[in-house]
């Protein structure tokens, strides 16, 4: 007698119990995966599949060229840098023998560089956030007992 009665209405197939108003029956759910990638968690896969949007990875990508950009290319921050620290040298040590550049203010120097690795701090903050949604996807430690004990 268990088996599953369906009854046609409008577009939707109900069970029975559906159709009666009665509690589903929803098989427990394992707690680990496996796919193509490793064995995740599945109770996570399933909250990510419904949340998390992929494209914000994509953005991370953007962020770090945008980065790499602005921090390596010549006669921008890294030199930036550099001469801020030629500024502070002569400034702060007394020596005149440093290339430092004139006609800029060292404390404006130093606040927008403040501003900017600030701002790179925060965006990378949240791509560590976004990367850590998928670093919740390591299956539960009951997996590994189990690994370890097929190992014996």
């Amino acid at each position: 007698m268990s088996k599953e009665f369906s009854l046609q209405i409008g577009y939707s197939l109900l069970s029975l119990g559906e159709y009666l108003g009665l509690p589903t029956y929803e098989p427990p759910m394992s707690l680990n995966q496996e796919t193509y990638y490793g064995t995740v968690n599945s109770k996570k896969l399933l909250e990510l599949q419904q949340s998390f949007d992929t494209l914000q990875i994509l953005a991370a990508v953007d962020a770090i060229d945008e980065f790499r950009y602005r921090i390596c290319e010549p006669e921008l921050m890294r030199d930036e840098l550099l001469n801020l620290h030629s500024m502070a040298h002569t400034l702060i040590n007394g020596d005149s023998t440093m290339n430092a550049p004139r006609g800029m203010c060292i404390w404006e120097v130093a606040q927008e560089l403040e501003m900017e690795i600030a701002d790179f701090a925060t965006k990378l903050d949240e791509i560590a956030s976004i990367i850590g949604k998928l670093g919740e996807l390591a299956p539960n430690e009951e997996y590994e007992d189990e690994s370890d004990e097929s190992d014996l």
